[in-house]
């Protein structure tokens, strides 16, 4: 009984022993190290936390972060697109100084085809059905061109006084970007302006010539 109790009391030393030798190992180590608020330190905590760090600031970027990749070169925003489709007023952009913009013919006979004149009704700014197809192929053809760009000009006929015809003028030629915007093309690189009555296309005052007046041209920038 008598050495059953001295081996347990030798036992109890060492283990005293071994954790006072550890206490002393952790108070080096924070002393050389510093602890978590200290300057240069480096506690468990401050360690994740550099882990854990946004990859954007100098980390590869995660596949499945959304990136923020900017529209397609010559394309509409959706918001755009939304907004041209509900007829809503979409925002012009200047005509760049310098840009020459010129008749699809004086281009080539494919533009021609291409670009060719939509009509509008009397009173009117509201694009044809008939028209659909014409005004359709534009797009389609500025889709696959992303860096052409366009003027629309709208014109009016000889009925009506000048101020009435060129509001009426700008109305078609925004009518017809409107049209172009919701199928995708980027607003910026369709720009208007309105002559009214003052360009007529056929100078007989008869409704074949009035026709012939209103409507929207499209001049291609050189």
């Amino acid at each position: 009984m008598r050495n059953y109790m001295l081996l347990t009391l030798c036992a109890m030393l060492v283990v005293f022993a071994g954790c006072q030798s550890t206490r002393k190992d952790n108070g080096k180590f924070l002393k050389n190290g510093k602890d978590a608020t200290g300057e240069g330190g480096s506690s468990a905590l401050s360690i994740f936390s550099q882990d854990l760090q946004p990859l954007n600031q100098g980390g590869s970027a995660d596949a499945s972060q959304p990136s923020a990749v900017s529209p397609d070169a010559g394309k509409a925003t959706p918001y755009e697109a939304l907004q041209a489709t509900e007829g809503k007023e979409i925002p012009l952009h200047p005509i760049p100084e310098g840009k020459v913009f010129k008749s699809p013919s004086e281009i080539s006979p494919e533009l021609a085809a291409i670009f060719s004149n939509i009509h509008f009704e009397y009173d009117s700014y509201e694009v044809r059905s008939a028209d659909v197809p014409f005004i359709s192929a534009m797009g389609k053809h500025l889709l696959e061109n992303p860096s052409m760009e366009v003027r629309i000009e709208g014109h009016c006929d000889e009925r009506g006084t000048r101020e009435y015809n060129l509001v009426l003028g700008e109305q078609r030629s925004l009518s017809a970007r409107r049209f172009l915007v919701g199928l995708g093309v980027s607003p910026s690189r369709l720009h208007t302006v309105s002559y009214g009555k003052d360009k007529p296309a056929d100078t007989r005052s008869n409704e074949e010539a009035w026709f012939k007046n209103r409507r929207a041209e499209f001049k291609i920038a050189e």
